[in-house]
């Protein structure tokens, strides 16, 4: 387990206890990082994409803070002064891949103190949708002191392997022993769209209406025109975002050979490995969750599952079933949960992503036709790569990609309207945001994580909090989406972090601030690493020790005239601008660790079209 100062107070905070008034002098359970998952279903890569666009309710894992016991077993803690207007909680089986899928268990949870009730229920090992079975009860105020007993005992006799089986009752909130937040303190909500072009959306110039809700929220907040990712795929542009820091100094989602050559005229070996994020970087997560925020984080992209640390401070870390509608009715049953204490939540939409296929009427919208009635959809996307296909499957792909983003648009309006009726809009910041694009063969292939060009890299980005963030104002200033990171944790009121490669953004919402030099880097594949470094109007994409592409994006925002050879000076001072970082990142990485993925999350990733020649699917 990673270090968590929030956990670590918890483990003290209830020895404590457990020392102070338990007569009973066996040790309670530690609290630990439970992960409670979903049986696999077993489905070819169409059936998964139809089961998806039907709206699949699963969720596929759900990880909390918990004490755990095994079946058959009971054990009592002894809680201190218990700071929370309800006692709620949440119970599951923790079941390994090799463990029983049969067999019922019946948990029991007892709370003797001021706000004393007995919770029991039964859990099915069998159904697909059996995770954490939740419980709340008001607590009086002042609450005292408060006992917890819980058990759990097999109905019927026991499936073989039953000793494998583990049963999880999550730590309440007053239990975590943190700091309450300031009065007053506003909500966040990142709503991040995974592998979303800005130039795809009606408030960044687009004629077709994908994207209403989200236009109106732009016009309530400002608009950043030229917000830059700091890597073309998702795991290291998001350990961007949660750290503030460019990938080669967190180093999620490094590919550790191939950046260990950059600069250098020599391919990456054949057997690569990708690095998860340092355990000695604090998370925006970890930051707002230290300050008494709750957190709370729901994605459906395999890349960000929790083996690649970006779930280091998230209370909740939920992966869904895809489809907007599931991510979006999850974050508004927590937000519900949370009454009148602030939060901190992220809520990940990856439908844009490959396959391009949204659900009914979106697909039609611009497409003409149903997903159902195309002939071998999704089409193979290793031939897609390898250069454009037939006008037909273009334009299909764009079609549909821009169904799947009206799509998103609407569930993105329900979960804004579900804040709005609940009250909670006026004093939430809201930040929309996309990891990456998507290119359509613009310059030569399609997808993301293999190159540098800006329909990778420039991203959307809106902020909106009402009488704070100026309404209808577009920043034409280039910044970097790691620069939410100090701009969200000033405006919450919270302490920043030293060292990071972010700014705040909060000068540009007055008309003030300079162009933040932009580096990217970290593609997830290809032979060598390719980095770009974006100052004044000058764009360098660099890749080997002499392969060198410069634009001049005022003039040539499509990056079709290289310059590099008349811009000799650029190159230099860019290049140096590249290896100056890349030191950071040299030394950056040997506190490295490489991830580590299981079987069934690797699946899931090579159906997502990640993987073959040239990447990092080796994992150990």
């Amino acid at each position: 387990m990673l270090y968590d100062p929030v956990l670590m107070r918890v483990h003290a905070l209830l020895l404590l206890a457990a020392v102070a008034g338990c007569s009973d002098p066996a040790v309670p359970p530690a609290v630990e990082r439970v992960e409670v998952t979903a049986p696999p279903l077993r489905a070819d890569a169409r059936a998964d994409m139809l089961r998806e666009r039907a709206g699949d309710k699963r969720v596929l894992s759900d990880a909390r803070d918990a004490w755990t016991i095994p079946v058959g077993g009971e054990a009592t803690i002894e809680l201190g002064a218990y700071a929370a207007p309800d006692f709620a909680s949440a119970a599951g089986l923790v079941v390994p891949p090799d463990g029983p899928r049969t067999g019922v268990v019946r948990l029991e949870f007892r709370v003797e103190g001021p706000a004393s009730f007995t919770w029991k229920m039964e859990l099915d090992l069998a159904a697909p949708d059996a995770l954490w079975s939740t419980t709340r009860a008001s607590v009086p105020a002042p609450s005292g002191f408060a006992r917890v007993e819980f058990s759990a005992r097999w109905v019927g006799a026991p499936p073989p392997g039953a000793d494998k089986v583990r049963a999880a009752f999550e730590l309440p909130r007053g239990a975590r022993g943190i700091a309450a937040p300031r009065a007053g303190s506003p909500n966040v909500l990142i709503v991040t769209v995974d592998t979303l072009r800005s130039d795809r959306l009606g408030c960044y110039g687009y004629g077709r209406p994908t994207s209403p809700r989200i236009d109106q929220l732009a016009a309530g907040g400002t608009r950043f025109a030229n917000a830059y990712s700091s890597a073309p795929w998702t795991l290291p542009s998001y350990g961007s975002l949660f750290t503030g820091l460019l990938p080669g100094e967190h180093r999620a989602g490094i590919v550790t050979e191939r950046d260990a050559l950059f600069g250098k005229d020599e391919d990456a070996p054949a057997k690569l490995s990708t690095e998860v994020l340092r355990a000695d970087v604090a998370t925006l997560a970890e930051q707002f969750a230290g300050a008494g925020f709750a957190t709370a984080m729901f994605h459906n992209n395999p890349y960000l599952s929790r083996a690649t640390g970006l779930e280091r401070g998230f209370q909740r870390y939920v992966m869904y079933g895809s489809n907007a509608r599931n991510g979006v009715d999850l974050a508004l049953s927590w937000i519900e949960d949370q009454g009148t204490a602030p939060w901190f939540g992220v809520v990940h939409l990856m439908d844009p992503h490959f396959p391009y296929a949204p659900p009914a009427p979106f697909d039609e919208q611009f497409a003409g036709r149903g997903v159902e009635t195309i002939p071998d959809w999704p089409p193979n996307l290793g031939e897609l790569r390898a250069g454009r296909p037939s006008d037909e499957v273009a334009k299909l792909s764009s079609d549909l990609y821009d169904g799947e983003i009206a799509f998103t648009d609407q569930q993105i309006g329900r979960l804004l309207d579900g804040l709005e009726k609940s009250g909670l809009l006026a004093n939430t910041i809201v930040v929309l945001h996309s990891d990456h694009g998507e290119e359509f063969w613009e310059h030569g292939s399609c997808d993301h994580g293999h190159a540098q060009n800006e329909e990778l890299l420039r991203v959307p980005l809106v902020i909106v909090w009402p009488d704070h963030v100026p309404a209808g104002r577009v920043v034409e200033t280039r910044v970097r989406a790691l620069d939410l990171y100090p701009t969200l944790l000033g405006m919450a009121g919270i302490p920043g972090t030293n060292n990071l490669d972010a700014a705040t953004l909060w000068p540009l919402f007055q008309g003030a601030g300079a162009p933040r030099l932009v580096l990217a880097e970290a593609v997830h594949s290809g032979k060598r690493e390719i980095k770009a470094v974006l100052s004044g109007k000058f764009k360098l994409v660099a890749r080997g020790a002499t392969e060198n592409h410069v634009y001049a994006l005022d003039q040539d925002p499509g990056e079709r005239t290289d310059r590099a050879v008349a811009e000799t000076e650029q190159v230099e001072a860019l290049r140096k601008a590249l290896r100056d970082q890349h030191a950071l990142a040299l030394e950056a990485a040997k506190k490295a660790r490489a991830l580590v993925l299981d079987d069934a999350t690797r699946a899931k990733i090579h159906g997502l079209g990640y993987g073959g020649e040239d990447a990092p699917t080796r994992d150990k």
